[in-house]
């Protein structure tokens, strides 16, 4: 989980050396969500990877997560 990915440039790093892992992109801004999303989706038109895991977009503040406590293998913060 990418917690404040703003373009989520960082997600996509992360598909370069995991493109199974399953991703979950957030971010409070709807704009930068859109970002992110176009980002990841060139990343898939580019890469063309058969077997990418899920990634998930989800515009929602840090301090309110919509995710389980403990549900998630590795969380990344911007800043």
């Amino acid at each position: 989980m990418e917690v404040g990915a703003g373009t989520g440039r960082v997600a996509t790093f992360v598909r370069d050396n995991y493109p199974r892992a399953q991703l979950l992109v957030t971010d409070l801004s709807p704009f930068y969500l859109a970002k992110a999303k176009s980002n990841m989706a060139y990343w898939e038109k580019v890469r063309r990877e058969r077997d990418a895991g899920p990634c998930s977009f989800v515009q929602a503040a840090a301090e309110r997560l919509p995710v389980p406590d403990a549900s998630q293998d590795v969380v990344r913060r911007k800043g």
